[in-house]
């Protein structure tokens, strides 16, 4: 089984300029190279998370003016992996991203794709191994997501599901950033999917008139609407720290050495 990372960060992070680098190097934490302690940027948890699922090859979907990621993270050998990067050529948002993707990938539907956004820190981090696991063990799944208790209802992607005897939820509905609150507390953060799956949300972009972008939360309906199965695990946390004052109370957390679960 194939296991390949996508990592959007074609943003213009405008909810945090004027900034000095792309928000994706923002430092958020600490690590520790070659024994000296050294900052950490935010994509650093994401990336971790994706490592230690096992995760060999990693995409980074770009903008051309984000030349820094790449000089940052070079080509992956540092931490054991290999990274790849492709230009989003135009502002076209999330769906347009991931699609860049798909011609660079090859393989059937025992390739498994791992999402998460490089803004964004959640726990535990172990929850992608835990995504995998439902994969191989229900071939009839085509997306599983990852979901996470929030009070942030009003700026995510809420989903509500039944939960299954086997501890796996079955989404029902996905609504996108909703202006009333809705009866369920959840929404999703990560995501991991088939080979199958990123072709039908590349051919979704693709055939996409609209004048507004097309919504990755609108694309998981669609395809159940298509037949494709999607399923959900429940995480503990996640943070989107895309905007200053989340990123502010999340530093304030980090400075007083709060730690989630490993």
């Amino acid at each position: 089984m194939r296991l390949i990372g996508i990592i959007p960060a074609a943003g213009l992070g405008s909810r945090l300029q004027p900034l000095p680098f792309s928000k994706e190097l923002y430092p958020a934490g600490f690590q520790t190279v070659n024994g000296n302690l050294r900052v950490s940027p935010i994509s650093l948890h994401l990336i971790k998370s994706l490592q230690q699922a096992k995760v060999n090859h990693v995409f980074f979907v770009i903008n051309p003016q984000k030349t820094d990621i790449p000089r940052y993270y070079l080509n992956g050998k540092e931490l054991g992996m290999n990274f790849s990067y492709l230009y989003q050529p135009k502002q076209k948002g999330m769906v347009d991203a991931l699609a860049q993707v798909t011609s660079w990938i090859w393989g059937d539907d025992d390739t498994l794709l791992l999402f998460g956004m490089p803004d964004t820190y959640f726990q535990p981090p172990s929850l992608f191994e835990k995504m995998i696991e439902v994969m191989k063990n229900n071939q009839d799944l085509h997306v599983v997501l990852g979901v996470f208790p929030t009070s942030s209802w009003w700026k995510l992607g809420m989903v509500r599901f039944k939960e299954q005897e086997n501890g796996i939820g079955h989404v029902l509905d996905i609504h996108d950033k909703p202006k009333v609150k809705p009866k369920t507390k959840f929404a999703w953060g990560t995501a991991v999917w088939r080979l199958s799956f990123q072709q039908y949300l590349t051919r979704c972009q693709d055939e996409y008139k609209g004048e507004n972008e097309l919504v990755l939360g609108d694309v998981f309906m669609r395809a159940k609407t298509d037949g494709m199965k999607i399923g959900c695990v429940v995480g503990k946390e996640y943070e989107d720290l895309g905007t200053l004052e989340d990123l502010m109370k999340f530093m304030k957390r980090m400075s007083k050495g709060q730690k989630g679960d490993q």
